[in-house]
């Protein structure tokens, strides 16, 4: 591959040829996965990463495809298509973790052929009357060349499309054009387009034109793409496309101070609902079932409105709130409208719709008593105080939680006689089964004083409610009884402040963090806590530390 042009023989090798996209991934991910290794967490991620800043260098930057979502947005935003192609016409993506994570983001044959039939729909139906796509005669080769020039840097988020790129487009649909007609010729081109690498993947020049292991600042564009597809999960606005052109995102200023901008707009309202849906796994509330015998009250319709008290309470605490992590996980009101309310025995709100209800902060505490995670993180006939714990320990903490080999553990049969604490004292009476217990049952237990539908209640069977323990193996050691207490102890835990930092950024770059990408973690952790835990600030921290602005070159491939 040509250091002078190495994008542009990436674009000519898979410009007519869909299926080359999983070969290009493949490639990719061979090169920059090397040296990923550790114990997975709750959330898919790896975390035996240093928590200290040692290089300040960072680690890969992957090449990106496009999410189901992204892609629909881009098309919208550029080309007016809005019937959401992508989501219409690729296989769904259920991948668990964060949905932009390109270590687990693979085509398969069933998605490039639908990036195909994509590529087609959207050409029939935006080029139907092409002269109007473009606003001019697109029977004139100056005509299509023209709107090429124009649209092309913008799609294929390029600050400029090379001479030779553009020729054989034209050529392309000259060649179309004598063949078949403008009309066809052009919805023919636009079929190209719509399947070129530089469109479904975030390609970086910077990346692949840097010496391995060589440290580059990125450009303007491919700053302005990272902001963009972070916060608003498109295509830059012209407003940001301008601003990279001019050198504004050059500084750790100018990005600041466009993320900032981006923030308030609403189009990051989606995003930032996105990030607390997929690092609490609310995806785990469709098709969720819960015994009919044990919960007769419990129906379908709540898993919708558990969704949306999640994202009301985010709004609430993010707009009006001063985005504070500490009222995320400490607020003893939450934000219901009367049928939630109702069912979880609260004061109806004021007014139709989702408002703020208040509750009993002697058990009750921010997201971490909402019937969403509550529900998911429970068996469908009880509470499960070891998946309320491993969410403390893996999303919450960036613990690693091995899991024993099957054959060294005999799980106790389930005894529906006792209370759910009885059976975790007889499942912690196998020594190998008390090293991960004693971490993951204290602070699961502290959730004791909710049932598997989210529900507070004060028994369990017949027995009163234990919710108490010790937490351990934390910065914030100590006794809790109940989920108030636990969580005032996660809000002041600096590993806790770092862990949603580091959740953070694997959000904005679409992979897990490496030791090198310490300091850039480190950087946004400090300004997050020097910013008393004000969510927003961490973001702008994100964008702005140097794995956000920077990146290193690939390792070579090998050769034949």
């Amino acid at each position: 591959m040509s250091r002078a042009d190495p994008i542009d023989t990436v674009a000519r090798r898979g410009l007519l040829l869909p299926w080359m996209l999983m070969n290009i991934a493949v490639a990719f991910a061979l090169a920059w996965t090397a040296g990923c290794s550790g114990e997975s967490t709750d959330d898919g991620s790896t975390d035996d990463e240093p928590d200290v800043c040692e290089v300040d260098l960072p680690a890969r930057s992957p090449l990106r495809r496009l999410t189901h979502d992204e892609l629909d947005n881009t098309l919208q935003d550029l080309l007016g298509d809005d019937t959401r192609p992508a989501t219409r016409l690729l296989p769904p993506e259920r991948l668990g973790g964060f949905s932009n994570n390109v270590d687990v983001r693979t085509v398969d044959e069933a998605t490039a052929a639908g990036y195909t039939a994509l590529a087609q729909d959207v050409a029939a139906r935006i080029g139907a009357d092409p002269s109007a796509l473009m606003g001019c005669d697109a029977a004139q080769t100056e005509c299509v060349q023209g709107w090429l020039f124009g649209m092309l840097p913008r799609l294929w988020r390029r600050a400029r499309v090379s001479d030779a790129q553009l020729g054989r487009l034209v050529d392309f649909y000259e060649a179309q054009r004598a063949a078949w007609g403008a009309d066809l010729a052009v919805r023919q081109l636009l079929a190209v387009m719509l399947q070129s690498p530089d469109l479904l993947y975030r390609i970086e020049p910077t990346v692949l034109d840097a010496a391995p292991g060589e440290m580059r600042a990125l450009t303007g564009v491919e700053v302005a793409t990272r902001l963009s597809y972070f916060l608003w999960s498109t295509a830059p606005d012209a407003l940001l496309w301008e601003a990279a052109l001019a050198g504004q995102l050059d500084t750790a200023a100018g990005v600041a101070e466009h993320t900032r901008r981006m923030l308030e707009d609403p189009r990051a309202e989606d995003n930032v609902h996105r990030f607390f849906h997929e690092w609490m796994e609310l995806d785990l509330l469709e098709g969720l079932e819960k015994d009919a015998e044990e919960y007769p009250d419990y129906y379908e319709g709540l898993t919708e409105l558990w969704d949306l008290e999640v994202h009301a309470f985010v709004d609430e605490v993010w707009h009006r709130q001063g985005a504070s992590y500490e009222t995320l996980l400490t607020a003893s009101w939450t934000v219901a409208d009367a049928e939630l309310a109702a069912f979880h025995g609260l004061s109806a709100p004021d007014g139709p719709g989702f408002s703020r209800v208040e509750r009993d902060p002697e058990f009750h505490a921010g997201i971490l008593t909402q019937g969403a995670l509550l529900a998911t993180r429970a068996r469908a006939y009880e509470s499960s105080p070891i998946h309320r714990g491993l969410f403390v320990r893996g999303p919450m903490l960036c613990q690693s939680m091995k899991v024993p080999d099957e054959f060294d553990v005999e799980a106790p049969t389930p005894d529906r006689e006792a209370t759910t604490r009885e059976e975790l004292e007889a499942h912690r009476e196998d020594p190998v089964c008390y090293a991960c217990h004693s971490l993951i049952d204290p602070p699961g237990l502290a959730f004791e004083h909710f049932d598997a539908v989210g529900r507070f209640r004060t028994h369990d069977g017949d027995s009163p409610v234990d919710a108490s323990g010790e937490l351990s193996g934390t910065d914030v050691d100590g006794p809790i009884d109940g989920v108030p207490q636990l969580a005032a102890r996660l809000a002041q835990s600096d590993s806790g402040q770092r862990c949603f930092s580091r959740q953070w950024f694997r959000f904005a770059h679409g992979r897990r963090d490496a030791g090198t990408d310490a300091c850039s973690v480190e950087q946004a952790t400090e300004a997050f806590q020097a910013a008393e835990l004000d969510m927003r600030q961490l973001v702008v921290a994100t964008t702005t530390a140097t794995a956000f602005r920077f990146a290193v070159g690939a390792a070579e491939e090998a050769g034949p």
